[in-house]
Parts: structure tokens; C-alpha cells; sequence
């Protein structure tokens, strides 16, 4: 009896339990592009849905003497998986998405283990997009 209540607990547990994913974002450092570089986590509740970012940025506004603005973003999302094969890539494609109207940043959408430069893509409020290419470390 107690063996079936320690695996009901060890299985109730396991259904609340959330995954955390560790992303990067790298910019190409292109003069003639808003880029964009991020480091920090993502974590993923067991629903598949819902998620909470703790992100550190930096935004760089393009030309030869660039300015760069650094922040912090936690904001809830979404998640999206194509699987690997899906969409010509080897492995498994995860995209983020954050919408915030009334935040400094409007839309963050993190297209991580997407192979192309500038696949990830970062909005301000003031409608300027910063590009970055991210993984999954």
C-alpha cells in the first residue's frame, strides 16, 4: 500500500514539475542592423504553455558609433516546438513569444537552435526591431 501511495506522489509531482531552458542570443555585429544580445532562462510550466522568462539584455542601434541600452525582462509567454526534421532543421526548434503592449519592449520572439542569423526578433515600443540569432545552451 504505501509503495502505491509513494509512486502516486512521485507521479502527482512529476505533473507539476516545470522545464527550464537556458538561452543565449547573439548578435552578428552588422553595422547596418538594430541587434540584439540576451543571456538567462526560460522556464516552461507542465502545461506547455504558459512560461516566465528572467532575461538580460542588451540592444544595439545600428551605425558605426552604436549606442547600447541594457535591460531585464520577465514577462510571461508562449511556446511553440517543431520537432527536428520538421522545418529542414537537424534538431528541435523552440520559439518563445512575449507580447507587452504597455512595456519598453512590445514583442520578443526567440527562435532558438534556428540555424540563420537574425532569426530572433526584438521590438520596442517605439517600434524599432533588433535581430539576434539564439540557441538553447
Amino acid at each position: 500500500m504505501r509503495l502505491f501511495i509513494l509512486l502516486g506522489m512521485f507521479l502527482s509531482f512529476n505533473l507539476h514539475a516545470a522545464e527550464v531552458f537556458n538561452i543565449v542570443c547573439e548578435r552578428a555585429d552588422v553595422n547596418n542592423e538594430y541587434e540584439f544580445s540576451m543571456v538567462g532562462t526560460i522556464t516552461v510550466a507542465s502545461d506547455g504553455v504558459s512560461t516566465t522568462s528572467q532575461l538580460e539584455y542588451q540592444l544595439k542601434n545600428r551605425g558605426n558609433n552604436s549606442s547600447y541600452t541594457n535591460g531585464f525582462f520577465n514577462k510571461n509567454g508562449s511556446l511553440k516546438v517543431w520537432e527536428a526534421g520538421t522545418i529542414l532543421v537537424a534538431e528541435d526548434v523552440l520559439q518563445f513569444q512575449f507580447v507587452e503592449k504597455n512595456s519598453p519592449i512590445s514583442y520578443l520572439n526567440i527562435l532558438a537552435n534556428y540555424p540563420k542569423n537574425f532569426s530572433s526578433k526584438l521590438r520596442t515600443k517605439s517600434g524599432l526591431v533588433y535581430k539576434a540569432k539564439c540557441f538553447i545552451n
